[in-house]
């Protein structure tokens, strides 16, 4: 069984604007939270955690690692490699 932390950071763009600006939390608050709270009920041995939402970068990876997710998962980095150009206009086919 797993579980999997996403950031409200991550994303392509492809949702409404108010979704976007007022819903979720960032990665790390969210990961840290959930790691303490389910250490404080003494379930996390039960499944694995995965997090993603705005992984680009190796530090980013090993902050990620270190509070405690199992795995991560990054798409981001691959969008810009293969030349998105990050417009935030995903949803409109363009």
């Amino acid at each position: 069984d797993f579980i999997t932390i996403d950031g409200s950071e991550g994303g392509s763009g492809a949702t409404y604007k108010s979704m976007a600006d007022y819903m979720g939390l960032p990665l790390i608050p969210a990961l840290l939270t959930f790691i303490d709270t389910a250490n404080h009920y003494g379930v996390r041995n039960k499944f694995k955690v995965f997090a993603s939402g705005k992984l680009i970068t190796p530090d980013k990876v090993a902050i990620a690692l270190a509070i405690g997710a199992d795995a991560v998962s990054s798409a981001r980095g691959f969008m810009m490699a293969s030349g998105c150009i990050m417009a935030l206009q995903c949803n409109s086919g363009q």
